[in-house]
């Protein structure tokens, strides 16, 4: 359908709403047309503002209505246009169709639509039938897909975000269940015997854990005759301790006796206190070892006694043969975990906010709104608003122009929370190209709306902009 069909047809729907009542608040139906290859531009998380003017220049306005450019009241039809033979080739557009929640008389409006990537083809004022929503009628038959659009220029990558402060500590979770134990490993081979260092200092003597269940009894090994004991000498002051001797040559293992039946096991008795350690005695001669004697059954395990005062350590003996390793003991019960250690001081909680006009230059008026980071640099002051997400402190604003705005000629730079002027603001005059406000600050709440808004005096020439501040909690 051309232009001039596409607005005959305009002009009839306009024409059979005339008798409807003066004014409704209802949804309505508008299309616009756009540049297909411009729209590609546009991301779904871009904002449409859809503006409604009673005039064919789009002056004197009716309504304004802005919707995400992923609403499910919007959508994009890509119509397919035909020429009659030797015609002009229509422009390759895409159609914008939405429905608009607003209060409109029936007279026919014009419609306005602007946003990233939005060229309008036919004009950028452009009339509207009025239709009020009615309920969707069946699809229509897939139309012919049109030919692949030019690929748009990759856009340059956005600057990145400042970082966030750091999150308080959550609780420590619960402990998970104890796994189950592993088999245990092979016995590894054993090393050399390696030279006793110096005894240290014994330290305090620990809190008694709860005791863990009796592990099983292992097998008992061959136990060796008693030597016949010497006559017991008087005990003497202790002497230095000589030195370590020379390990002797570990002799051959000799054969395992057999095992005794084993008895049945008593009752564990409680602990005994802790007795006083004792005087040390002089260490008497180690006898020689006896032969080892056949091994004798086991008797039952009575009762532990108390603990006897414990006698200076002797002097080791030579390395013994290593018996079998027996069976690993149940896994004792885990103990309480201990108290949290106390909070860390907090880090640094300044953050540096900034943006700019990327690529469009401020010129004269007041028609300049700049968005936090380098967003696009926008005409109204809805459109460039971004929301704090945390309360905190303005203060440090900075402002750098790409030159000068030339002799006899200003910007103004103000921060503007919420929609409304604040202290902090600085001016860039003649042939300067910054300007700081370090003196006023501005507190915010957590969903605050911030925009900056430059204002140009005497026709200055246009420039880029970057501006930064301290953000502060």
């Amino acid at each position: 359908m051309t232009l001039g069909r596409r607005v005959a047809v305009l002009l009839v729907a306009i024409a059979s709403f005339a008798l409807s009542e003066l004014a409704r608040a209802d949804a309505i139906a508008v299309d616009y047309w756009v540049s297909r290859k411009d729209f590609k531009k546009t991301l779904a998380s871009d904002s449409l503002d859809f503006q409604l003017y009673s005039d064919a220049a789009c002056t004197v306005p009716l309504d304004e209505v802005t919707l995400d450019a992923n609403d499910p009241n919007v959508s994009y039809v890509q119509d397919k246009l035909s020429k009659p033979k030797k015609g002009v080739s229509p422009a390759k557009s895409l159609r914008i169709h939405a429905l608009l929640d607003v209060t409109l008389t029936e007279t026919a409006p014009y419609l306005k639509v602007v946003g990233n990537g939005i060229t309008p083809t036919g004009g950028d004022c452009q009339i509207q039938p009025m239709s009020h929503a009615g309920e969707s009628g069946p699809p229509g038959p897939q139309g012919d897909p049109g030919p692949q659009g030019d690929p748009g220029a990759q856009g340059p990558a956005g600057a990145a975000g400042a970082a966030g402060a750091a999150g308080a500590q959550g609780p420590q979770g619960d402990p998970g269940p104890q796994g189950p134990q592993g088999a245990p490993g092979p016995q590894g081979a054993t090393g050399a015997t390696g030279a006793q260092g110096a005894q240290g200092d014994p330290g305090p003597q620990g809190p008694q854990g709860a005791a863990g269940p009796q592990g099983a009894t292992g097998a008992t090994g061959a136990t060796g005759a008693t030597g016949a004991t010497g006559a017991t000498g008087a005990q003497g002051p202790q002497g230095d301790p000589g030195p370590q001797g020379a390990p002797g040559a570990q002799g051959p293992q000799g054969a395992t006796g057999a095992t005794g039946a084993t008895g049945a096991q008593g009752p564990q008795g409680d602990p005994g206190p802790q007795g006083a350690p004792g005087a040390a005695g002089a260490q008497g001669p180690q006898g020689d070892p006896g032969p080892q004697g056949v091994p004798g059954a086991p008797g039952l395990p009575g009762a532990p006694g108390a603990n006897g005062a414990q006698g200076p350590q002797g002097d080791p003996g030579p390395q013994g043969i290593q018996g079998v390793q027996g069976d690993p003991g149940p896994q004792g019960i885990q103990g309480v975990q201990g108290d949290p250690g106390p909070q860390g001081d907090p880090g640094p909680s300044n953050l540096i906010l900034g943006g700019g006009s990327r690529n469009s230059a401020i010129g004269n008026g007041s028609n300049n709104w700049i968005p936090l980071y380098e967003g696009v640099l926008q005409t109204t002051e809805l459109p460039a608003q971004q929301v704090l997400p945390i309360a905190g402190t303005i203060s440090s604003f900075y402002v750098r122009l790409s030159g000068s705005p030339s002799a006899g000629r200003s910007y103004a730079f103000t921060v503007r929370i919420n929609g409304a002027d604040t202290a902090v603001t600085c001016t860039i005059a003649d042939t300067n190209s910054t300007c700081s406000d370090t003196t006023h600050s501005v507190a915010v709440s957590a969903g605050a709306l911030i925009a900056i808004h430059a204002v140009g005096t005497g026709n200055p020439t246009g420039r880029t902009m970057v501006w930064s501040a301290v953000f502060s909690q």
